[in-house]
Order: C-alpha cells, then structure tokens, then sequence
C-alpha cells in the first residue's frame, strides 16, 4: 500500500475522529469522548503513530474521569500529533 493512501485514509479518518471528540469534550460527553479516543488510539497504532497512541490513551482516562480542563489539553496535542504525523508521512 502507498504512504499516500495511508496518509489520506489515516489523515481524514482521524480528523472525523478528533472532531467527534471536541465535540463530545464541548457538550461533557464522557462516553463519546472515551470511544472517539479507543478509535484514534486504533488507528493510530495500525500506522505506528506512537504519540497519538499515548495521547489517545490519556484522552481515555481524562474522558473516565471527567477531567475536561486535561481532556482540552490533550485534544490541542492530539490535533498537533495529527499534524505532525501528516507531514512525516508525505515526506517519506
């Protein structure tokens, strides 16, 4: 399989994620945030994306806690993660 498909197939899919997860984050949906984190944390291990991979592990347990102030942060790294995981990925 090509790295472009890859890095579209991984970007979009996890943009759609993450964007599932702000919004669970903004209304204090704690069980849709933890299940948007599972999916990213899938996703990303399938493409070795260890930072997205402990972020998304984080995001559960901020979710499972109910700790929005942390699940805020973390969602602005994942976004970041994402980010930088596109770039590395269209310069191999």
């Amino acid at each position: 399989m090509k790295l472009e498909v890859i890095d579209c197939a991984y970007g979009s899919s996890s943009l759609e994620i993450l964007e599932k997860i702000e919004k669970a984050i903004t209304s204090k949906d704690a069980e849709s945030c933890k299940r948007g984190a599972h999916e990213l944390k899938g996703s990303a291990t399938y493409i070795a994306a260890s930072v997205m991979v402990g972020l998304a592990r984080e995001m559960e347990g901020a979710a499972r806690l109910e700790d929005w102030e942390l699940a805020e942060t973390l969602y602005i790294q994942m976004k970041k993660a994402l980010d930088e995981t596109k770039a590395f990925l269209m310069e191999i």
